[in-house]
């Protein structure tokens, strides 16, 4: 049996699109739509999770990698994930999932 992980990059969190302190183009977010409902999604922009964003960034930024390649290689890597499904909407995100693959993890 494996996992297949579903939403990696938690809808666009760990891609580095959204960050403390920083405004994103709201009227281009799909989350945009989903202001003012109780959608799961809305709750991962809390302090704990934009702390570790904080973190990915900087691991990202050591690797010399983006911010969602490591999160996609890292889940990629995990013991039992059998395959990941991504969401990309765009050529250069398609391009940094597969780049994902292109590397071992070293954490």
């Amino acid at each position: 049996m494996g996992i297949m992980a579903w939403a990696p990059l938690a809808n666009g969190l760990l891609s580095g699109k959204y960050r403390a302190g920083q405004d994103s183009d709201a009227s281009a977010s799909r989350l945009e739509v989903l202001k003012g409902s109780n959608h799961p999604a809305l709750t991962t922009f809390s302090a704990r999770n934009l702390a570790i964003v904080a973190e990915l960034e900087a691991v990202a930024k050591q690797l010399s990698r983006s911010m969602a390649e490591v999160a996609l290689n890292w889940v990629a890597n995990r013991p039992g994930v059998a395959s990941v499904i991504v969401g990309a909407t765009k050529l250069t995100q398609l391009a940094q999932n597969i780049a994902a693959l292109s590397f071992r993890d070293s954490f």
